[in-house]
């Protein structure tokens, strides 16, 4: 990958990490389980139960994303950027263009 090609993903995995730390804090208030529902119906309850599943699920997956991204950047300053982590070949292009933060090759992820 050519340099110019490097400092391109660079800026892309900058941009995605700002986005997705502007989003964890957008999700960053958790639901205050069962303090405003007291006296309620179960229904309730229940539907702020289920919320808050939705909402830790989302952020668990958003500081998932954020640690490839954070990952993906730290290599790229080391120079080891665009390697498969399992098979130690060459991350083809086209699939770092759609996920900058792949941390597989094509091969890898299919056999995962």
């Amino acid at each position: 990958m050519n340099p110019e090609e490097l400092e391109k993903l660079k800026a892309h995995l900058e941009k995605i990490k700002e986005e997705l730390e502007e989003e964890l804090k957008n999700t960053a208030r958790l639901t205050d389980m069962g303090s405003d529902v007291e006296g309620a119906s179960a229904d309730e309850e229940t539907d702020e139960a289920e919320e808050l599943g939705a909402e830790l699920g989302i952020k668990r997956a958003l500081k998932e994303r954020l640690e490839n991204v954070k990952a993906a950047l730290f290599k790229l300053e080391r120079g080891s950027y665009g390697y498969c982590e399992k098979c130690k070949t060459v991350i083809e292009s086209n699939l770092l263009q759609i996920d900058p933060e792949s941390r597989f090759c094509r091969s890898c992820k299919v056999g995962q």
